[in-house]
Parts: structure tokens; sequence; C-alpha cells
């Protein structure tokens, strides 16, 4: 799963960590989801809630953003200036919470999609001012979301290719396919015992449609795979 936070750390007045002067002023805020999905039949919109656990006043701007090439070295992030044409509208572009608030920031899926859809979602908070007189840091702590729209006509296709102890993985679906687990073990016979130390879990990326990731393996035993796509969770087991 992609986990996203950004950190803005303001110094105000005076060196504050070297002096001492006052402790930092924080505004906390949280949202109940990282990664947005759309699939076809499942609705036209999304919320995501963004609540202010801090004791200030929160202003962030919000800003939606269109992804080509997601996860490649040519990855691309546009801010979205026609939501029509874009496919996906984000409201409202900048709110204010007081302490203890929350705010719906809703994303609405404008048309079908041909193939799948990737975006980001940037949750920036906005610097306030301190109070007079006073010397410190304000830590503010923003969100990078990321949003997936499925095309309509979507389709789920993983294959794998085994080469003694090297696992090729390949997208031949139209949507993303994101490993939750992947676990090997010394003996196929330990897959479904739990905590046993002769099983391994391997790392592996979310994979795009199209693409094909190769994972080196520690034994010559079966992998069982934990995937979520389409809306779906599903495991497999390959020889």
């Amino acid at each position: 799963m992609h986990l996203f936070k950004r950190a803005v750390i303001v110094v105000f007045g005076v060196a504050f960590a070297a002096m001492g002067l006052s402790s930092p002023a924080s505004a906390d805020m949280s949202v109940d989801k990282m990664v947005v999905s759309f699939f076809p039949d499942k609705g036209k919109t999304e919320d995501i809630v963004v609540t202010n656990r801090g004791d200030e006043v929160l202003y962030v701007q919000v800003t939606p953003e269109q992804v080509t090439d997601s996860a490649l070295p040519t990855e691309k992030r546009d801010v979205i200036r026609n939501p029509v044409e874009a496919g996906l509208l984000v409201s409202p572009r900048r709110i204010v919470l007081q302490p203890g608030d929350t705010q719906v920031v809703r994303l609405v899926k404008m048309r079908p999609f041909e193939e799948e859809a990737v975006f980001r979602v940037d949750l920036k908070p906005v610097v306030g001012e301190l109070q007079a007189e006073q010397s410190g840091v304000k830590i503010m702590v923003g969100y990078n979301l990321i949003v997936f729209v499925a095309p309509d006509n979507m389709n789920v296709s993983l294959d794998t290719q085994r080469a003694g102890q090297k696992l090729t993985l390949i997208n031949n679906g139209n949507v993303n396919i994101d490993f939750r687990n992947i676990v090997q073990c010394s003996d196929a016979a330990l897959l479904d015992v739990a905590d046993s130390q002769e099983c391994l879990t391997l790392n592996a990326n979310r994979l795009y449609p199209g693409r094909e990731l190769t994972v080196d393996l520690p034994y010559d035993a079966p992998v069982k795979l934990r995937q979520y796509s389409g809306g779906k969770y599903e495991t497999v087991v390959t020889q």
C-alpha cells in the first residue's frame, strides 16, 4: 500500500532548537484513507474525511493532479485545471478546520475511462501565524493520496512465470495489482502454518497494467500471493 505523508517544518524567530524558547506548535491533520478507487458500477463519488486533531485552526490546500507513467522514472504529475477533461473533480480546493472539526473532500468521476487512470490528491496544510513575540517551530504534516479510476470494461489478469529461484509476475489485465503479501517457506506444507520461522515475506511493489516484476526467491518451493485488484482480494499459490 502507498502511504504518503508530507511534513512541512517552518521555523519562526531565532533558533528555537538551540535556545529552547518555546514548545513546537502543532496542527495535527489526519485523513480516513490514503488510497481511493473507483470501480465500474460502484458509484461515481468517493469521500475523504479530513480531521483536525490539533489545538489550532487548520488551513488546508487541496490540489488534484493527473499522473502519467506512474511509478516509472518518467512519471509526470500535472495539476488538474479542467476536471471534465481530466475526468476527476475534487471539491473543495481549500478547507478551514477548527480544532476537533472534520471536513469531507469529495471526489467525483466525471466520465468513463477506456484505460485505468491514476491521480494524486495533495492535502497540504497552510502555515498560519504564531502568537506575537513567540519564537518556535510549527510542524505541519500533509498527505498525498493516490486515486485509481478503473476502466468500464475492467479485467484482472495476473500471469506468473517461474525459473528456478526467480518468480516473474506479469499484469496482463487493465487495472493495477497490489501485492499485500508474498510468502515462501522452505517446505510447501508450512505455507498455512502461522508465524513459521521457516517462512519469509518477500517484497513486491504495486504492479501496473502491462508491466512485469521479477522477485528473487530464497527457496525452490511454491509461493503464496495475497493480492488486491479490481476491488477484490485473492490468494494464489504458484508452483
